[in-house]
């Protein structure tokens, strides 16, 4: 059984060698948490990733921030999904069975009629349903040879 633990970024107090000391293998993160480079320095240890994108009101305050759409936070969404491919190819590559990156496009804006149900804040249903459209387009096309 592969165990995973959740980490919150480089400000969360357990570190990875913590994290192996708990029997976990691996981590389940949030996009956000992770700076550019992070995928493809840390993508062995990446089990999960919550793909949502954030604007930053307030630099260097990790809660001064408000849900973004998918491909217009302060992320660069496309490379981030670049550095997840090459990722998976390259564990597919070492034969690994564990290649693929699990995700979720989590959070999402309000809607269409999403502004009339009573969600929880940043859980819109269409909104969401935008939102992975979106990524799963990018996927799509940066997979796609040309």
């Amino acid at each position: 059984m592969i165990e995973t633990w959740r980490w919150f970024g480089p400000e969360d107090k357990a570190i990875f060698s913590d994290i192996r000391q708990t029997g976990a293998s691996g981590i389940a993160t949030s996009l956000y948490h992770l700076e550019p480079g992070a995928v493809s320095r840390m993508g062995k240890h990446i089990h999960f990733l919550d793909l949502r994108n954030v604007n930053r009101e307030q630099e260097g305050i990790s809660t001064s921030f408000f849900e973004d759409e998918h491909l217009s936070g302060h992320k660069d969404m496309i490379e981030t999904i670049s550095e997840i491919i090459r990722e998976e190819n390259r564990c597919k590559a070492e034969g690994r069975e564990d290649w693929s990156i699990p995700m979720l496009s989590d959070h999402g804006q309000n809607i269409l009629d999403d502004h009339g149900r009573n969600a929880m804040p940043g859980y819109p249903a269409i909104g969401r349903l935008k939102g992975l459209a979106e990524l799963r387009g990018v996927f799509k096309a940066l997979e796609h040879k040309v």
